[in-house]
């Protein structure tokens, strides 16, 4: 978890985080513009994702953090990256457009795949 040094995250929060397995880093100091990344990051995921789901338990959470940050990270076009995903998945130049689905459709992404023969 990326945070920064607001007292709040000190003492008992970072405990907690720790016995949970959760690694900390701290921001550098007086620079709140490293913020703004976690927090971009956080909206998106709530405004994407978590706004549309009803979650009962904690292995809910964590199947739809997993299916999050693989359709982040890996097919999700990015502004800041001219469209393109921060490490897409290989895609081959001909094939077949093949529609991924997320979520059960609430994420959607479309890659080519080779023509089965």
């Amino acid at each position: 978890m990326i945070h920064d040094r607001d007292p709040l995250f000190r003492g008992r929060f970072t405990k907690i985080l720790s016995s949970a397995g959760v690694k900390t880093k701290l921001i550098q100091p007086r620079c709140p513009q490293q913020n703004g990344y976690a927090e971009s990051f956080i909206k998106t995921f709530k405004t994407e994702c978590l706004n549309h789901l009803i979650l009962r338990s904690e292995r809910q959470l964590r199947y739809v953090v997993h299916e999050f940050l693989e359709y982040y990270n890996h097919e999700r076009p990015h502004s800041g990256l001219a469209g393109r995903a921060p490490d897409p998945w290989p895609t081959v130049h001909c094939g077949v457009l093949k529609k991924v689905t997320r979520l059960g459709g609430l994420l959607n992404s479309y890659c080519l795949v080779k023509e089965a023969a």
